[in-house]
């Protein structure tokens, strides 16, 4: 983690995330890796909690509208599936956290931090069996 850097977001588009998202479809085993996301990146990007989880829920929710399925349907897939799926709403929290931003000569080292955390992701919860 990159915990040197202090990333400055937009402190009125971090309170929206706060807003409930309608439409995301989560199992409770996906909600726990969340929460558990949270707790890794949201101090390395200098999140709060409840943004924080806001922007995955919406990460989450750009990944079903883009596949046209929900989120809850990815623990019966295969773990070579389900890592795929993982990366996707990744990038779709970088894209989204970019807006967040204040500065945008930030970009590249967000982008690396959320990357180490997500690293730490396909270590310990994508190795379950078929």
């Amino acid at each position: 983690m990159r915990g040197e850097i202090v990333f400055r977001f937009n402190s009125e588009k971090t309170e929206e995330l706060a807003t409930p998202v309608d439409e995301v479809t989560l199992d409770a085993g996906q909600e726990t890796l969340i929460r558990e996301l949270i707790e890794i990146l949201g101090p390395a990007l200098g999140l709060d909690p409840i943004p924080c989880y806001g922007l995955w829920l919406r990460a989450v929710r750009n990944w079903q509208i883009a596949n046209n399925r929900k989120a809850a349907t990815i623990t019966k897939s295969p773990p070579r599936d389900r890592a795929k799926a993982a990366l996707e709403m990744r990038d779709h929290f970088v894209l989204l956290a970019r807006e967040l931003l204040r500065s945008p000569e930030q970009r590249v080292a967000l982008s690396s931090a959320i990357e180490d955390a997500f690293a730490l992701y396909m270590q310990k919860y994508n190795r379950r069996p078929r």
